[in-house]
């Protein structure tokens, strides 16, 4: 899978999963208020900007590779994504235009991504009504705070497969108090594990950031 593609997934998932088990409608509820509270609070004190630290674990192995960066958000609309070390680059998605680009560098890359192309995107745009049609959710307790856990229907309908391209479960961790997202973690469909980890949220001020260079 190519960065651009892994990043709109976690894009999408940013405000975002078990096997496919009936849930009980308790559960399902109290993960769905969850999801809509965080993202609520999100949007109501956006933009904002974070730490993160990524680690990304190829399927069939118990450790991997680690990169750390800066995360702006302008919720619903913007999502940058700014990674340091040797190498800096950066991805920034707007609407259904996606940019990345290396620092330094005099071009970079412009796509619009369709419906098609944006797995795990719905988590962010959509209703929640709308996504109950196209996910399975759970709440559970954990140290770290509550985690939403998701999983996509795999029943045949047209939702359903683009709900689940590019996604096998995720797991999102939400601040003791609901205001914040704390970690991030999901399987892509060959089996690999990404996870972020999110610290020292702070005020974003203005949205000069979300401008893609010329």
């Amino acid at each position: 899978m190519d960065r651009a593609r892994s990043i709109a997934i976690l894009c999408g998932l940013v405000l975002g999963f078990l096997a496919p088990q009936r849930t009980p409608a308790g559960a399902a509820e109290d993960a769905w208020g969850a999801l809509a509270s965080l993202r609520s609070q999100i949007q109501g004190t956006s933009p904002l900007v974070a730490d993160f630290e990524q680690t990304f674990v190829a399927a069939g192995f118990s450790t991997g590779d680690a990169e750390e960066g800066r995360i702006s958000m302008d919720l619903p609309e913007c999502i940058r994504w700014d990674y340091s070390g040797d190498f800096p680059k950066t991805f920034l998605l707007c609407g259904h235009v996606a940019y990345t680009w290396n620092q330094g560098e005099a071009s970079g890359r412009r796509q619009f991504l369709g419906p098609e192309e944006q797995p795990g995107l719905e988590l962010l745009r959509l209703e929640i009504d709308e996504l109950r049609l196209r996910y399975r959710a759970r709440l559970a307790e954990g140290l770290d705070g509550p985690t939403v856990e998701l999983v996509p229907f795999d029943n045949g309908s047209p939702s359903a497969v683009a709900a689940g391209d590019g996604i096998r479960d995720a797991k999102v961790t939400i601040s003791q108090d609901g205001t914040r997202l704390r970690a991030l973690s999901y399987h892509d469909r060959e089996g690999n594990l990404t996870r972020f980890e999110f610290t020292r949220y702070r005020t974003l001020e203005g949205r000069e950031v979300f401008e893609p260079p010329a």
